[in-house]
């Protein structure tokens, strides 16, 4: 961390980690609603809020149906790859290399 964020920067990192569905335990209510699923639109990488990228919570790699790969947004890597991660929405390589893994790691 360590870096100056601008306000506006700070309230939005909060209200998406906010909106982030969290796990519920055991014991918790069965009436209450579930919330909505995250918006599939697709974000930067740099936009993605650290308490949700690093959580290693309900990150998995989805294969989409897009006709063309898409290039793989982790930093130093040019391959193209059809697999997004389905909690981040931002395409990442998962066969042959570990920027899946290295992505949501510190």
């Amino acid at each position: 961390m360590g870096g100056l964020k601008s306000y506006l920067d700070f309230l939005t990192e909060i209200c998406v980690t906010l909106m982030v569905r969290k796990p519920q335990s055991d014991d918790s209510d069965e009436d209450q609603p579930e919330l909505p699923p995250p918006p599939k639109k697709r974000r930067k990488a740099s936009s993605i809020p650290e308490a949700i990228r690093y959580d290693k919570y309900d990150h998995w790699p989805i294969r989409t149906d897009i006709p063309n790969a898409q290039r793989c947004k982790m930093d130093g890597c040019k391959k193209k790859t059809m697999f997004m991660c389905s909690k981040c929405n931002v395409y990442l390589c998962v066969t042959k290399s570990t920027c899946f893994f290295n992505f949501h790691g510190k």
